[in-house]
């Protein structure tokens, strides 16, 4: 349409002015009034197009009068060509202005509204055509129509030009802040990046840890400098592919450790394992791994990351205090001496399985948490108790005590007992151990001795011996009792005394025969 005007401003008045002029009107009215149609009918190129076939047919127009239809009669008034034109082009106008009307009264957009006024001028214009005569005053009265229609068109297109200036300005500003905002914050990332760089690198040097990051994707492996390190390796001489960790597994761990590592990947499990890993010299060194995985959207691995410790001294150290164990275990299980660790109430914290047969219970494990107290009579037991409370204030061993003890069994037996305080690694009692070795037989022994020789001092004495306990007697006719061992050998008879024959009883009686003593009763 303003192409049209264009060449009709530029026109003589006449046949050709009146043309150009009515196929502005028409032109611009056919184009708006297709403002109804759904936009997928609007082709993008099309509105080039309208302006290419304006501008051909407005140069036609110019360069070949003769081919233009009569807008004039013979008196100068416009033909029926003119008005219709006119009048289908003001019609055009006012359905695109009830269109835009519609527009903005359902989303009261100004720019509806100033269309919808600017297509109104040029309809009315259109139709005021049908009234006019050519320099009559109906006639300017249209172009007035026109004039205003295309002011308020151009102030539009002014006043958004102005605005999107201001837009564009006050844009740039933003985006000058913007960049001055984003630089200093790249700044401040970019340091504590640096920083955090920087931690992680003295981090990954002060540890004694190697660590490794797998692509689970690539089947490319990192392995940090210390990671080789610990493999007796430098860094160039270790591919940095999965398979130079799984080639260097020992055989023992290679399922097992493998096994773990596709767990993790399929199921989640947390990967914690040890594994022996082959060093440069051949021999294997034992290693704990920890590592995370990542998966994808998809769920599936993507990477997998860790770190290795070297924890073959802690396996060592474990070997041999299982080893240790092992030693306990075989002693208090096979030596018939009663073993046994208290805490500082008395308490059994672990004992021998001879101490457990003395007791009368089936195995050492019975005598846990149990004190004197649940087998030995209460005076003896409160003997025990203060015994052990003076050991432990004292924090002096006490060393080869003989003491008589009696057996659940009613088994009267001698023990040599050795007890010393039990102390933490601090030095601290915590309570006391010690061992009893049974010495019966000895007391037994030396008993025997001290008969032989009572009887020797005196070869008419009878005597007899009744066992393990009392020991044995010697007499004529009639009996005396022998002291223990030590003691004054006694000076009187007891009268009351039962005469006994010796007979051939007793361990002491056989020994006074076999030298002579002993007479035939």
């Amino acid at each position: 349409m303003g192409g049209f005007d264009l060449f009709h401003a530029a026109s003589s008045p006449g046949n050709g002015f009146v043309w150009l002029h009515s196929l502005a009107a028409f032109n611009g009215g056919l184009w708006f009034g297709l403002i109804w149609l759904s936009p997928r009918f609007s082709p993008r190129k099309l509105p080039w197009f309208v302006l290419a076939a304006s501008l051909a047919v407005a140069v036609i127009s110019c360069l070949l009068p003769q081919w233009v239809p009569p807008m004039l009669d013979e008196d100068g008034e416009f033909t029926t060509a003119a008005h219709l034109l006119h009048q289908a082009g003001g019609l055009g106008f006012l359905l695109a202005t009830s269109y835009l009307l519609r527009c903005f009264w359902q989303q009261g957009n100004r720019e509806d509204w100033l269309f919808a006024t600017q297509t109104s001028l040029f309809g009315m214009a259109g139709l005021v055509f049908a009234w006019s005569s050519l320099w009559e005053p109906g006639w300017w009265w249209w172009h007035v129509l026109r004039l205003g229609a295309y002011t308020g068109a151009l102030g539009f297109a002014v006043r958004e030009y102005l605005a999107d200036g201001q837009a564009i300005r006050s844009i740039n500003r933003q985006l000058r802040d913007r960049a001055v905002t984003l630089g200093q914050t790249i700044e401040q990332r970019t340091a504590a990046l640096r920083e955090s760089e920087e931690r992680y690198a003295l981090a990954v040097r002060g540890s004694t840890d190697g660590l490794w990051d797998w692509n689970v994707l690539t089947n490319e492996v990192y392995y940090s400098p210390r990671f080789k390190e610990l493999l007796e390796y430098s860094d160039p001489e270790l591919e940095n592919v999965f398979s130079t960790f799984e080639s260097r597994l020992h055989p023992d761990d290679r399922e097992r450790t493998l096994g773990a590592i596709d767990r993790h990947l399929t199921r989640r499990v947390p990967y914690d394992v040890e594994y022996q890993l082959r060093i440069k010299d051949g021999t294997y060194r034992w290693f704990r791994a920890r590592g995370q995985a990542v998966w994808n959207e998809a769920g599936r691995p993507t990477r997998m990351a860790g770190s290795i410790t070297d924890i073959s001294e802690r396996k060592q150290a474990e070997s041999g205090l299982e080893h240790e164990r092992f030693l306990l275990h075989t002693l208090l299980d096979h030596l018939p001496d009663a073993i046994y660790f208290k805490d500082t109430n008395g308490r059994y914290l672990r004992a021998s399985r001879a101490l457990a047969e003395q007791h009368g219970v089936e195995s050492a494990g019975q005598l846990k948490d149990r004190s004197a107290a649940d087998f030995l009579p209460p005076e003896e037991a409160e003997a025990v108790g203060v015994e052990e409370r003076q050991l432990m204030d004292a924090g002096r061993p006490m060393i080869g005590k003989e003491e008589r003890l009696r057996h659940a069994s009613g088994r009267v037996v001698w023990v040599s007992t050795t007890k010393v305080p039990l102390r933490d690694e601090q030095g601290h009692i915590i309570g006391t151990f010690g061992i009893s070795h049974d010495i019966t037989s000895q007391k037994q022994a030396e008993e025997r001795l001290r008969c032989v020789i009572e009887a020797a001092a005196e070869p008419a004495r009878h005597c007899r011996c009744a066992g393990h306990d009392p020991p044995c007697e010697c007499g004529d006719r009639t009996a005396v009792r022998i002291p223990p061992s030590g003691a004054d050998r006694p000076a009187d008879r007891d009268p009351s005394s039962r005469e006994t024959p010796c007979g051939a009883r007793g361990p002491c009686c056989s020994v006074l025969r076999a030298s002579g003593s002993a007479p035939d009763g």
